[in-house]
């Protein structure tokens, strides 16, 4: 063990990314965090961005700067855990901006909770999209369930302990780019836990590009598929077109939707009861909200979509507040 090493790597791919670079970088320098090491792996660098990184490098001691061809985003991330030295791996995108205290507080919160691995936070958009603020659930239960829908750490955001990687032989794998944190995270699950910080420690950019979300979609359906069948269900594509449509909150406007959303729902639920792969109660929570929220939304269907919600099994696991009930209830009523 080298008692001179940092306590955190911070690893960042750089691709392209002259334009806010320097923003993203100074806020990891700027921390209130300083034993650090700044991992930055630089893609087919043009002359600016060498610029840009050797001032950065010959001003400060923990900025270590990797040159290479072209080698991609899965290549750099496992290129940057390759060469970390530090006890914990944080993640950091060249056009995101860390908030001062960002480090100090996951490395608090990590030094004192050993049992979890990886560990992100809420975040808030800038960029194409900005002012929203993404609150994901913190215990590792309901994020573990709710990845069968949907990836709920934000990449950028995380930190992690490095020994996941050196004794599990993780890495980020190449057929899973463009939703390769997704991967991680479900098979991660399955040999640590998972939480989030309920603060915001990170803004994070959105870039509207057509091409990247679908490519996004594509490989994030074949994880959602690979997670189904480990419950034992080959679906049909009828059934996987309404599990695609809960996973991106997409409502068809007809009570035939709510009722396939019902049985399909349902089956996973009896499924998880079988096969054991999601931790109850949380699963079945996560169920009943997917269900609350086609419902609450379909309230022009008047008492019908009150009705279907309060019929199913997965209605009382989603533990409704009586201001909830009753404003669910108001609109069925007002439709």
């Amino acid at each position: 063990m080298n008692i001179d090493a940092p306590k955190v790597s911070v690893v960042m791919p750089v691709y392209k990314g002259d334009k806010h670079l320097s923003d993203s970088i100074n806020s990891i320098l700027n921390q209130t965090f300083s034993n650090l090491e700044f991992i930055i792996i630089c893609d087919d660098p043009t002359d600016e961005t060498r610029n840009i990184l050797d001032k950065y490098q010959q001003n400060d001691s923990r900025v270590k700067i990797y040159y290479q061809g072209r080698q991609g985003l899965v290549n750099s991330l496992n290129k940057g855990i390759s060469v970390a030295e530090g006890e914990y791996i944080a993640r950091m995108d060249a056009d995101d901006i860390s908030l001062p205290d960002r480090l100090e507080k996951q490395v608090e919160f990590m030094n004192r909770s050993p049992e979890i691995g990886i560990c992100g936070s809420w975040v808030k958009t800038i960029g194409d999209l900005s002012g929203l603020v993404w609150i994901f659930p913190c215990d590792h239960e309901t994020i573990q369930s709710r990845m069968l829908f949907e990836t709920v750490i934000a990449h950028p955001s995380i930190i992690a302990r490095r020994d996941l990687f050196l004794n599990n032989g993780f890495a980020y794998k190449q057929e899973e780019l463009y939703a390769e944190d997704y991967g991680l995270w479900v098979r991660a699950a399955k040999e640590t836990r998972l939480a989030n910080i309920p603060k915001i420690l990170l803004h994070y950019r959105i870039h509207e590009s057509t091409s990247d979300r679908n490519k996004q979609k594509y490989v994030a359906n074949n994880i959602r598929l690979a997670q189904i069948k480990e419950l034992g269900i080959n679906p049909t594509e009828e059934e996987f077109e309404i599990h695609e449509a809960l996973s991106y909150y997409v409502i068809r406007h007809n009570r035939k939707f709510i009722l396939e959303v019902i049985f399909w729902l349902e089956k996973l639920r009896t499924s998880n009861f079988e096969m054991k792969i999601y931790p109850e109660p949380a699963f079945s929570t996560v169920l009943g909200q997917q269900l609350y929220f086609v419902c609450k939304n379909s309230t022009y269907l008047g008492f019908d979509s009150w009705n279907l919600f309060n019929e199913s099994k997965l209605s009382k696991s989603v533990g409704l507040s009586i201001a909830q009930k009753t404003k669910f209830l108001l609109k069925c009523i007002i439709k």
